[in-house]
């Protein structure tokens, strides 16, 4: 079942010949359910982020986000910059496992062709290829 959906995402008909068959080997060393379930996981994280900046989630969602620009009241280098400021907490398994901080932190790893999206829809398609450009090392496709 997994070599049928692997066939499907890479456009491989028919039984993998020799030279494809090392394209099968390196994806299955990476546990397809997994990736999927991170990434999934990491997409929804990624958006509802995007809306609470944007105005587009609930108030009570939205207040859990500041820029670092809107933090400091000196000029930094960081203050030109799209980061979030990540919150601090008391507690590394439950604090850190929050979703301000989570989405914080998620953020601040997204390139600035993710972040700078003009609308969701955009947004969406640019995070869903950086997500797979990042799941699946450079040499396997």
């Amino acid at each position: 079942m997994k070599n049928a959906k692997i066939a499907v995402i890479w456009g491989v008909k028919g039984h993998p010949r020799s030279s494809e068959r090392l394209l099968f080997d390196r994806v299955h060393t990476i546990s397809y359910s997994t990736l999927i379930d991170f990434n999934s996981i990491d997409f929804k994280i990624g958006v509802l982020v995007y809306r609470c900046l944007h105005g587009l989630a609930p108030l009570y969602l939205t207040d859990y986000f500041e820029r670092v620009a809107d933090t400091n009241r000196r000029r930094l280098r960081s203050s030109s910059s799209s980061f979030l400021a990540v919150r601090r907490t008391r507690l590394s398994t439950v604090g850190d496992r929050a979703f301000p901080v989570i989405g914080s932190r998620f953020w601040n790893t997204l390139p600035d062709s993710v972040i700078s999206a003009p609308s969701l829809s955009v947004f969406r398609s640019r995070l869903k290829s950086h997500l797979f450009e990042r799941s699946l090392p450079a040499d396997s496709y």
